[in-house]
């Protein structure tokens, strides 16, 4: 009786280790020597670590070896997913997205930090969650992942941060240039302005821009040389300088024109040109 209450006792303490299955085992080995009277954790999971129950409960140590990182011990193991869970308990995910030790696996098995996932969530899912509809539209027209699968894209640990960073911003570029403009931009056009430091605010004054602007840089006179969209984007939010100065060219002969009497009218031909007032 006294060996099945200290059993009990074990199989209590192991419980929340995920390893009450084997309290006889940890019974027996401090029988035989093998663990102290009052063994902690670590020493306990190490005595275990070549069972299946043990491998069933903390199976990214496998992983971890696989990927170069070294096994955790119980402590660190569980304190890394506790680490998640308060990260998870205060994003505003649906609480069953993950509440589970293996939900988990993935993010211990490239060794991703607490601290990482946090930033993962705030700065890629939920500033994508969170945004105007044609943001989230965006990312499946850029990187086809609609809205359903954004958390676990972001929270992916084998997608770098800063890829995921990077794309974020992009579609948030690229809504604000469908939004202001009517253009979609391909993700090598908006990951290429966000790389030149082009946000959000930027992305809408610069997009508007182009959309006041149309007359003139979109619609060319006899003689003109046609500015390209890509010239009138990176003209316009600063990205290339040589298309800006075409920009200020187009302004200052449109300027000069105007003033000169002359004004525009359509040909037979049906092309722009311009024309004398009076």
């Amino acid at each position: 009786m006294a060996d099945e209450d200290a059993i009990k006792i074990i199989e209590n303490g192991l419980t929340r280790y995920g390893l009450g299955s084997l309290a006889a085992q940890v019974w027996a080995l401090k029988g035989s020597g093998v663990l102290s009277d009052r063994p902690t954790p670590d020493e306990i999971g190490d005595a275990l670590k070549d069972t299946t129950e043990y491998k069933t409960r903390f199976p990214a140590n496998a992983e971890r070896v696989k990927n170069g990182f070294p096994e955790l011990n119980v402590t660190d193991y569980i304190d890394m997913e506790r680490g998640y869970q308060d990260v998870m308990a205060g994003s505003g995910l649906p609480p069953e997205f993950y509440d589970k030790p293996e939900d988990f696996t993935k993010f211990l098995s490239f060794n991703t930090s607490a601290a990482e996932v946090k930033d993962r969530v705030t700065r890629g899912f939920q500033m994508v969650k969170n945004a105007n509809p044609e943001v989230v539209r965006q990312m499946k027209e850029l990187y086809n992942v609609d809205d359903a699968g954004l958390a676990a894209y972001f929270l992916d640990p084998t997608k770098g941060a800063d890829i995921l960073k990077k794309q974020a911003s992009s579609a948030t570029v690229s809504a604000e240039a469908k939004r202001q403009s009517g253009i979609q931009l391909t993700s090598a056009e908006s990951e290429a302005l966000v790389n030149e430091g082009v946000d959000a605010q930027s992305a809408q004054a610069g997009f508007g821009k182009i959309a006041s602007q149309q007359e003139l840089l979109g619609t060319n006179l006899q003689g003109e040389t046609a500015i390209s969209q890509a010239e009138q984007i990176s003209g316009t939010l600063g990205t290339n300088e040589a298309a800006k100065q075409r920009i200020e060219s187009r302004k200052r002969q449109r300027q000069s024109q105007f003033e000169g009497g002359g004004g525009f009218n359509v040909a037979q031909t049906g092309v722009m040109g311009l024309g004398t007032a009076g």
